[in-house]
C-alpha cells in the first residue's frame, strides 16, 4: 500500500487479520520537501522489491487520497517499465486531477468533507509539483 501516515500502521494489521495476508506500508516522500515523482519513485521501488519476493498474482495494491493517485501513477510507471502488473488495485477516493480543471473539481468542491478551504486544491498542487516551494 502507498501509505504515508504511520496511523495507518493499526489498519494495516486489521486487514491483515481479517485476509490472512501480509500488508506491507510504503512510506514514502512528501511534498513541499521532496516534490512529484519522488513518491513514485519510492512506490515503485517498493514494488520492484516486493516482486522479487512475491508473485505478481499474489500482490494487491492500494492507497487513498494522495496515496490514491500514487497507485495509480506507480502502476503507470510499471507498465512503462515492462513491470508485470499486480493481480488488482484499489485507489481510494483517488486525487488524480492535480491541475485542478476538470468540471468535477467544481462540482465536488462542495461535497467533499474534507476540504474546507475553496482553494486548498491548488496550494496542494503547488506545493506538490513546483519545484521550488517558499
Amino acid at each position: 500500500m502507498c501509505i504515508r501516515d504511520r496511523s495507518y500502521r493499526m489498519w494495516a494489521g486489521q486487514l491483515s487479520r481479517a485476509t490472512g495476508y501480509r500488508v506491507l506500508l510504503v512510506e514514502y516522500r512528501l511534498a513541499p520537501q521532496h516534490r512529484l515523482p519522488r513518491g513514485v519513485d519510492d512506490c515503485v521501488s517498493a514494488y520492484k522489491w516486493l516482486l522479487d519476493r512475491v508473485p505478481p498474482a499474489r500482490i494487491m495494491v492500494a492507497g487513498d487520497s494522495a496515496g490514491g493517485g500514487l497507485v495509480c501513477l506507480a502502476l503507470q510507471r510499471g507498465r512503462d517499465l515492462g513491470l508485470p502488473p499486480p493481480a488488482g488495485a484499489v485507489a481510494m477516493s483517488p486525487w488524480l486531477d492535480l491541475s485542478n480543471s476538470l468540471p468535477s473539481h467544481d462540482s465536488n468542491l462542495k461535497r467533499d468533507m474534507s476540504i474546507s478551504a475553496p482553494d486548498a486544491f491548488e496550494k496542494m498542487s503547488k506545493l506538490a509539483l513546483e519545484e521550488n516551494v517558499e
